[in-house]
């Protein structure tokens, strides 16, 4: 059996930045492309997880085979809050 391998990105707050991923990142994402993952799910919230996005496109002209989805984690509690303005 060939399982697909899956990465998930996700996070918006700012601390991240105090650890010094920023300039590990694309050597981080390439290295788990070169081993089998091919699925990116990217949460979309902020810049972290833009930057991760930004990265895997630019991979993705190297690596056409990978795929790239953003999920929308919060869809639903929006529209609740479009739906009732007291929620």
């Amino acid at each position: 059996m060939n399982e697909e391998k899956i990465v998930c990105f996700a996070g918006h707050r700012d601390e991240w930045r105090n650890v010094g991923i920023e300039e590990k990142l694309e050597t981080a994402i390439e290295e788990l492309i070169l081993k089998g993952y091919t699925i990116f799910y990217d949460g979309g919230k902020g810049h972290f997880d833009g930057l991760c996005a930004g990265i895997l496109l630019k991979l993705k002209k190297k690596y056409p085979y990978i795929k790239i989805y953003r999920v929308l984690s919060n869809y639903n509690h929006r529209a609740k809050e479009i739906l009732n303005p007291n929620y």
